[in-house]
Parts: structure tokens; C-alpha cells; sequence
């Protein structure tokens, strides 16, 4: 896979409840109707027959007609090179054939929820590679951030700290720090806990134990897990379930 991307969630859903809703704003998303009607912000009608491709954007909303609920595919995926600077690009299929046969095959190796990861990693290097060739991304991450956003995305989150990653690239902490929030507009923390959220609803949904959880990402106990969730989403974690 491109070492400029890490995919981190994908898959097929019908009709998703909080659909909208993923806390961690800091990852990138590939969309693809296959039916239902859907719309970003309210207002910008998601069509049938394109491939939607979202930049980090901590006023993402997208939502679904109660009366044609959404059928779509999708990819969430890290960049550590660059990004999109644009909230949302539009890619027309009819004039990508590659990506179209290609977006059309993954339609069927994801109508089941068992795809297998190294299957999804295939389709998303292969679309990645098509979608280097016709988007300009507008922004590129400093080495250093860069160096921070690999060691997030490397290490178990239960065992990373600040003072951590600052050891793990030998650099000055609070220059660290102040360099990725001016890049990032976050805090190498804020985004770490984002990370823990989301890693948090993905595991409650795939029907892990709330304490298991907890242990895994490094909580003292279940109700500090949910005291941080709370703080960082405004929801309960058992929404999720």
C-alpha cells in the first residue's frame, strides 16, 4: 500500500445509524452511493454513479433521506503526506473507467460484513493509486508531523503518551506539541483521545466488553473511559452498542 495512506475503517452499510457521526474529524473518506439519497451539509446532493472523497473536516455532516435510506460504500483513511484541503471533491465514474469497473467490484466483496481486511486493502491501494492521478492535494504535513502521526498510528494507543512520542522522534515536547497543533489545530493529545473514541465505538460495536476496552486503550477503569468519551463526543459510549 502507498506509504501516504493507512486505511482504517471501511465496509458496506444500509441504512447506518449515526451515519453522520464519527468523533475522530481527523481522517479522510472515500464515499460511494450505490442507493438511497443522501446529502453533505444538508444541501449538496451525494449522486449515484460518483466516488466522494472528503478531507479532515471538524464540521463533516452528511445525512440520509428517512424515507430512502442509504445504501453506500466507504473508506476512512489516515494521510501522512498530505491532504485535501477541500472539504469534498466530486469524481465523475463515467469518465474513470478503471475506477468505475473497480468501485462496482468492491460493491459486491463488501455486500457481506466479513470482508476480509487484506481484500479491503487491496481495493483501497488500487483506488488510492486512481485518485492520485486526478486529485491535487492543495497541503502537505511537515516532517514533523508526519513523524508524530506514524507513531500514533503505529503503537497500541493503551501505551502511547505524549512524552512518548516526543521520545519516540527526539524532540522537544512542548515544541511538539505546538508545532502539530498549528498544523493540525489540535494538540497531539486531543488527537490521540479522538483516536481512543473512535477506536472505542468501533470495538463496543463489534460487541467487545466495555472493561475490555477500557484495558485496551489504557483507562484506569470503565468510568473513566466513559467520563472521557463523554467529554470528547457529548454521547454515551453504550449508544454505540
Amino acid at each position: 500500500m502507498s506509504n501516504s495512506f493507512l486505511l482504517q475503517n471501511y465496509g458496506r452499510d444500509y441504512n447506518p445509524p449515526n451515519w453522520f457521526y464519527n468523533p475522530n474529524y481527523l481522517v479522510n473518506r472515500i464515499y460511494y452511493i450505490v442507493g438511497g439519497k443522501a446529502y453533505y451539509k444538508k444541501d449538496t446532493l451525494l449522486k449515484k454513479g460518483y466516488l466522494y472523497v472528503f478531507g479532515m473536516d471538524s464540521d463533516f455532516r452528511v445525512s440520509q433521506d428517512p424515507n430512502d435510506p442509504i445504501d453506500h460504500v466507504f473508506f476512512d483513511f489516515v494521510s501522512f503526506h498530505s491532504y485535501l484541503k477541500s472539504p469534498i471533491r466530486e469524481v465523475d465514474l463515467s469518465k474513470n473507467e478503471k475506477l468505475k469497473h473497480l468501485i462496482l467490484a468492491l460493491t459486491e466483496d463488501f455486500s457481506t460484513p466479513d470482508c476480509p481486511r487484506h481484500i479491503a486493502n487491496a481495493y483501497f491501494e488500487l483506488i488510492s493509486h486512481e485518485l492520485e492521478k486526478v486529485l491535487v492535494y492543495e497541503q502537505h504535513y511537515s516532517s514533523l508531523t508526519e513523524s508524530v502521526l506514524r507513531v500514533i498510528h503505529s503503537e497500541p494507543l493503551g501505551t502511547l503518551s505524549v512524552k512518548e512520542i516526543a521520545s519516540r522522534i527526539n524532540i522537544n515536547e512542548n515544541h511538539m506539541i505546538r508545532a502539530f497543533k498549528k498544523e493540525m489545530k489540535v494538540t497531539p493529545l486531543a488527537y490521540l483521545n479522538l483516536q481512543k473514541a473512535d477506536h472505542a465505538i468501533n470495538q463496543i460495536r463489534q460487541g467487545k466488553k466495555i472493561q475490555e476496552v477500557a484495558d485496551a486503550l489504557g483507562y484506569s477503569s470503565v468510568s473513566s473511559l466513559s467520563y472521557s468519551f463523554k467529554s470528547i463526543t457529548g454521547k454515551n459510549l453504550s449508544e454505540f452498542r
